[in-house]
């Protein structure tokens, strides 16, 4: 074998072997899954905790009073609320990116990240200017730089220099993880860590508004390495400079109103830093004035870590909820709801350990509170992101405006005469009972974007759900270009449109948009290379297909499935299975059934990994190529293109490519049954017989 070969294979070896979400939810191995994801944010918080006790104590040995100390917190509390509602506002910018990229328009990528980078730049060009107008005013009426002035620059510097590459960082996470190593991640900690640690002599406390830049630069300097190779490898245009400044005036109203939403929708996500404002402007009980403040800021990376590690899995929410394995879903959020338990009770643990250790025991039963909030506000921070990856910005507005109105009345209360620990505890009723309303009201699915993959069972309940349709009937040349090159050409050129295959030769293409196709449209968007072109005028589609039936140009296989006397009985597709295999596996994906099934098996990562991707393909009718080299065939029910139930049976199994068929044809049938059955009435709109 030789060195390339060699290097390639090691690659692909590696990349199937690293932990997969959808692996785990289908073997049970989700503890692998969790810690590769949370393991190095435990190692940043740690650092991050680090960083904050040393600021605080250095702050109390140079003796500055908490009144000076609240301004400086209030400046780093202040900056996490922008920024989350920054990363908030760009999920329009996600949504559009991965729009185009959808129908093959880099440039068009390329144009929405500009727009939203310029418009970034122009905001933190002001924030900066505006900071620094006001510092040097405060400076020269007090006749010198105060720590505060220069805290405050510092932190406005930094939020600018993350603002710039958070945009060009989520223009490619709208497609796929940036993936960098464990050095790259941590060196801004570092590099902050040690500028304190080490200047602090020459320095005294202006070491920390310097650390704080230099921790800045760090890390937006290794992003930005990062980002770049990502773009590279999703072949994305890397946005220009001086375009993006004048790009920002194509941004319309509409886009701004929704991002508004969003950025409101992710900034009550970081509650941990509203409530460090309320307890650093809160009149305190205790006679050393701000303490409990000062440890809450201490302790705020872990706290901030009860809703971070949300952030960790929303690739792989949108990811199920955008493919085949949507049936997942229901697994996915008992699995996050486990872990966000777990996650918190160990940060729990951590904090109240690390506080005892900080302040010698003297705080008592005061942190107990402290358990009870961190996993309320880790199942909150739960619901939150799964609402926000599903689109569900209404009932996060209510959520929003209640989590507001309770920091309110809890300001008012502590104006009253409520301290410290107690607020703490207020805080913790109120959002338990927030929790309890979200549990009462489950989130629906998100809907499906159009997709330009060949999959028959989608393109009939994308059909089967439209109002009023332009049905087109083609077939193609057989000298022409690939069918899914040609399906992919016609999507390009007709967006508002959905083509499938069906056959060799036959292509059905339906239109949404009340303009009609016209012939002449679909001869150039082909190249010519479609011939036989029937196309209905616009009607409802059951009519549409009726209309084609007539005329004799719908494919034979597609008659077969429309025409079916009832929707097909998936408990009968099992008990043919098991009565045929009797050593096989059925895992129902909806309601996760038989996945012990796999876990029991001896399976490895790079296995599952593989079957994972198979069921996807054999959800949308294909083969995958690797689906050669599994120990075990597999079968999939997947009505409307989402995979419900995986048949697994023995690579030796006789005559399981017919099971399959007949599986994949239930597929077809569930997607639209009895379409065009003889006891169909079109002038009542449903079955005579009901």
């Amino acid at each position: 074998m030789s060195e390339l070969a060699a290097w390639l294979r090691a690659k692909q070896l590696r990349g199937a072997s690293r932990p997969d979400l959808v692996s785990a939810l289908l073997s049970g191995r989700g503890f692998a899954y969790a810690w590769h994801r949370l393991g190095l944010m435990a190692l940043r918080m740690a650092l991050r905790t680090g960083v904050h006790g040393i600021e605080v104590y250095l702050l109390t040995l140079a003796f500055v009073p908490f009144e000076y100390v609240a301004p400086l917190i209030t400046y780093r509390a202040v900056s996490v609320l922008l920024g989350a509602a920054h990363w908030g506002s760009l999920e329009a910018l996600r949504q559009r990116v991965r729009a185009a990229m959808t129908r093959r328009q880099r440039s068009g990528a390329r144009a929405q990240i500009e727009r939203w980078l310029g418009l970034t730049r122009w905001t933190v060009i002001a924030l900066v200017l505006a900071t620094l107008a006001l510092e040097l005013r405060s400076a020269w009426i007090s006749s010198q730089l105060e720590l505060r002035d220069a805290y405050a620059l510092a932190c406005v510097v930094r939020f600018g220099l993350e603002s710039t590459t958070r945009v060009v960082h989520s223009g490619v996470f709208a497609l796929r993880r940036v993936y960098r190593p464990t050095a790259s991640l941590l060196a801004g900690d570092l590099v902050e860590l040690g500028t304190i640690a080490l200047g602090f002599e020459r320095l005294g406390v202006w070491a920390i508004p310097l650390a704080t830049l230099l921790g800045g630069l760090t890390d937006g300097i290794t992003t930005q390495w990062y980002v770049r190779r990502a773009y590279r490898q999703r072949r994305l245009e890397w946005p220009r400079f001086w375009r993006s400044l004048a790009a920002v005036s194509r941004l319309r109203p509409a886009e701004l109103a929704e991002a508004a939403r969003h950025a409101l929708a992710n900034a009550t996500l970081q509650l941990d830093a509203l409530v460090l404002l309320l307890l650093l402007h809160a009149p305190s009980g205790r006679a050393d004035g701000g303490s409990f403040a000062l440890l809450y800021y201490v302790l705020r990376p872990l706290l901030t870590a009860t809703t971070s590690w949300v952030r960790t899995f929303y690739f792989d929410l949108k990811r199920i909820e955008a493919s085949a394995l949507r049936a997942l879903r229901p697994r996915l959020l008992q699995y996050l709801e486990r872990l966000a338990l777990g996650w918190a009770a160990l940060l729990a643990l951590a904090t109240i350990v690390g506080a005892q250790l900080l302040f010698r025991g003297q705080l008592g039963s005061e942190l107990l509170w402290l358990v009870p909030f961190f996993v309320v506000r880790s199942l909150l921070a739960l619901w939150q992101t799964v609402a926000f990856g599903a689109g569900q910005y209404r009932s996060l507005s209510h959520i929003a405006a209640a989590v507001l109105a309770g920091l309110a009345l809890l300001v008012g209360l502590s104006r009253l005469g409520l301290r410290d620990s107690m607020l703490l505890a207020a805080l913790t009723v109120f959002l338990g009972v927030l929790v309890a309303w979200a549990r009462r009201h489950p989130l629906a699915l998100s809907a499906l974007e159009p997709r330009t993959a060949l999959d028959r069972a989608a393109w009939l309940a994308q059909l089967r759900a439209a109002s009023s349709v332009q049905l087109v009937s083609a077939k193609r040349s057989p000298r022409s270009v690939s069918q899914p090159a040609l399906v992919e050409s016609l999507r390009r050129v007709l967006p508002d449109s959905l083509a499938t295959e069906w056959g060799p030769h036959s292509v059905l293409l339906f239109s949404r948009s009340p303009v009609l196709l016209a012939m002449s449209e679909l001869v150039i968007a082909s190249a010519g290379t479609l011939v036989g072109l029937w196309a209905s005028s616009p009607c409802a589609p059951v009519e549409a297909l009726r209309r084609a039936r007539a005329a004799g140009v719908l494919p034979e296989g597609l008659l077969h499935v429309l025409c079916g006397a009832s929707a097909p009985d998936p408990g009968l597709l099992e008990r043919q299975f098991r009565a045929r295999y009797s050593g096989g596996v059925i895992c129902d994906l909806a309601r996760s059934r038989g996945m012990l099934g796999l876990s029991t098996r001896p399976v490895s990562a790079a296995t599952m990994h593989t079957l994972v991707h198979c069921i996807q393909a054999r959800s949308r009718g294909r083969e995958a190529r690797a689906e050669r080299r599994l120990p075990f065939q597999i079968a999939v029910y997947a009505p409307a293109g989402q995979a419900s139930l995986v048949f697994i049976a023995d690579k030796g199994a006789t005559d399981f490519a017919t099971f399959r068929a007949s599986v994949h044809r239930a597929s077809l049938q569930a997607s639209w049954p009895d379409a065009l059955s003889d006891a169909y009435d079109p002038a009542l709109g449903r079955s005579s017989a009901s």
